[in-house]
Formats: structure tokens, C-alpha cells, sequence
């Protein structure tokens, strides 16, 4: 009889330390979650950004002196100044 009781008590001990590391992990892991939703609405903003900027055209300004060449090819313009 005092041999199942002791049993008993280490059972009720080992399931108490399980359940503390559960909650324990249970709170990171949704700390973790909190963070994967942030980043994704901020994947979701930086693309709308980048679709309402893409189709805007792109003015270049040339604040320095002398000559400056411009090449648009494709998806980029490349200038070089040139004295």
C-alpha cells in the first residue's frame, strides 16, 4: 500500500513537470506564430508598395554639370557623364 502511494506521487510529479514544459513550449510556440503573421503582413504591404510603384515612370534628374548620356535598355538606365 505505501509502495503504490509512493508511485502515485511521482506519477502525479512527473505528469505536473511535463505539463509545465508543455506551457512552457506552448507559449513559445505561439510567440513564434505572433511573428510569422507580422512578417507576413509586412510581405503583404512591401508588394503593394512595389505593385503601385511599378508601373510608375521613372524620372532621372541630373544635378551635376556637363554632359550626361543616357541608355535605357530593358529594365535598366545607365548614365555615365562624360566632360
Amino acid at each position: 500500500m505505501q509502495e503504490e502511494k509512493k508511485i502515485r506521487v511521482i506519477i502525479e510529479k512527473y505528469e505536473l513537470k511535463i505539463k509545465n514544459i508543455e506551457d512552457k513550449y506552448n507559449i513559445i510556440i505561439e510567440s513564434k506564430d505572433k511573428q510569422i503573421e507580422d512578417y507576413k503582413d509586412q510581405i503583404k504591404f512591401l508588394r503593394e508598395v512595389i505593385t503601385k510603384n511599378a508601373d510608375k515612370p521613372i524620372k532621372i534628374i541630373n544635378l551635376g554639370s556637363g554632359n550626361y548620356n543616357e541608355d535605357t535598355k530593358g529594365d535598366y538606365i545607365q548614365g555615365n557623364k562624360s566632360d
